[in-house]
Order: C-alpha cells, then sequence, then structure tokens
C-alpha cells in the first residue's frame, strides 16, 4: 500500500505519494481555475472558523503528513483529519482521526507541514484536512472552482470547505515533504 503525505492549503492542494522509495507530490487543483490568486492580505478570511477540503478516495490510503499553503507571522495554525457526514452543505464533523497544531511562521507563502500518525482513509468514506488560526495572514491564496467538486486519480468529489459548508473558493494545498 501507498503511504500519503498531504498538504491542504488556503486555495491549492496537493497531496504526496510516497512509495518504498521516494515521495511524489500530488496537487489538488480544480481543473476550472488550475492558476489560483491571492485572495487577500492583512485578513482572516474565516481561517478562525476553518478551511479545508472535502473528498471520498475510491481505494484505501495511508496519509502520513498534511500541508497548507499560507503567509504567517508567529501565528499558531490548528489542523485535523476528519469524517464527515457528507460532502454537501452544512456538514457534521463525525471522528477526528488526526489533529494538532503549531506556533509557524513564514517567508512569504509557504507550504507548512505537519506529520500526522499514518490515518487510513477507507473507501468511498467522507473526508475533511481542515486548517484554522486566529488573527490575519499576511496572504491569503485561493482556487475558485466556482462551487464545482471534482475528481483527481483515486479522489473523488473535490470540493473546498469553509464555515462547514463545502461550496465556492477552495482552500486546498499540497502534500509533500
Amino acid at each position: 500500500m501507498f503511504n500519503k503525505f498531504w498538504k491542504a492549503g488556503v486555495a491549492s492542494a496537493m497531496v504526496l505519494v510516497s512509495s518504498l522509495a521516494a515521495a511524489t507530490p500530488i496537487a489538488f487543483i480544480p481543473p476550472n481555475d488550475p492558476t489560483g490568486y491571492i485572495g487577500s492580505t492583512h485578513s482572516n478570511d474565516a481561517w478562525s472558523m476553518g478551511r479545508g477540503i472535502g473528498f471520498r478516495v475510491t481505494t484505501q490510503e495511508t496519509i502520513s503528513s498534511i500541508g497548507v499553503y499560507v503567509d504567517l507571522i508567529n501565528t499558531e495554525l490548528r489542523w485535523g483529519v476528519y469524517t464527515v457526514d457528507s460532502l454537501g452543505n452544512d456538514i457534521s464533523k463525525l471522528e477526528t482521526l488526526a489533529s494538532g497544531s503549531s506556533v509557524v511562521t513564514t517567508n512569504g507563502l509557504e507550504w507548512i507541514d505537519f506529520r500526522v500518525p499514518d490515518v487510513v482513509l477507507n473507501e468511498y468514506w467522507n473526508y475533511l484536512i481542515e486548517f484554522s488560526f486566529d488573527g490575519e495572514s499576511n496572504q491569503n491564496f485561493y482556487y475558485y472552482n466556482r462551487d464545482e467538486s471534482w475528481d483527481q486519480g483515486i479522489y473523488r468529489s473535490l470540493d473546498g470547505e469553509a464555515l462547514g459548508r463545502f461550496e465556492s473558493t477552495i482552500w486546498c494545498r499540497r502534500s509533500g515533504s
């Protein structure tokens, strides 16, 4: 089985897939906005309430890290991997599979990676990778997916999440180390 390294971020999402020898990043990027944009500066943009990406997998996978693409200075960044009841509006978190936090500082927009205990993602369950922080970031990067979920490899129904709803702007990030 392949290990997955995940990075989730404010607007771009990537996953690192590693075999026995090497890790290969997989970016979650919506096909209808492959470039993304800096959506705001010196703002929180509801990050204090959590932003993430939801999805399903078609085969069982194990992830061991996640990450987010942000521009922060001396800020506590919280993260979590959850099962959720649906990939629609007004979701509920069912189970916390892994969570943590760290005070971080970046030099501009950078990927911030977090090691997680191996988390097994089962076929056709609904998952959410979410990040949050209080205060303002220097820059917030997003993809605008026009509220259209997409499939990418074994990942199905990818969509950005904010305020407990899957819709609108994606904050997805990459994964890797």
